[in-house]
């Protein structure tokens, strides 16, 4: 699968598959974007464990975080990290001239989904979540 995500997709031949070329390289650059996470053993466990347990793709959080983690491991998440992600994101950035509070928004959402693990017992157990975050912005 590296080799195929590896590609570069402006040079395929598509031939009679034209018209699906869009669909098809959609999928391969979001398994491309899934894969080049910063993972790490604690965040590939958690993921794992986060599958094993049936959680949906639609409430997992952890592929939506890990672009903004920074180095921590799932543990080391605080509400004070996350104040300042969500800061950065609201602010005039590299992201935008005025800020990106979708982002935020949809930053503070992934943050929900995460506490929403520790209602899952067998995730609880683990010790690997961290404490649970609460809302951001108060």
């Amino acid at each position: 699968m590296g080799d195929v995500l590896a590609l570069d997709f402006e040079t395929i031949d598509w031939r009679g598959h034209r018209d699906q070329a869009g669909r098809y390289v959609r999928s391969l650059l979001q398994m491309r974007e899934f894969r080049n996470l910063p993972w790490t053993p604690d965040w590939l466990a958690l993921q794992r464990m986060i599958v094993a347990a049936g959680v949906c793709i639609n409430d997992n959080p952890v592929p939506a975080l890990l672009p903004w983690v920074e180095g921590l491991g799932p543990r080391d998440l605080t509400k004070p990290w996350a104040q300042k992600v969500d800061r950065w994101l609201r602010a005039p950035n590299a992201l935008s001239h005025h800020g990106r509070a979708d982002l935020a928004k949809t930053f503070a959402r992934n943050i929900a989904r995460l506490d929403r693990l520790h209602d899952i017992p067998r995730l609880a157990a683990l010790g690997i979540l961290p404490k649970p975050i609460g809302p951001i912005r108060g």
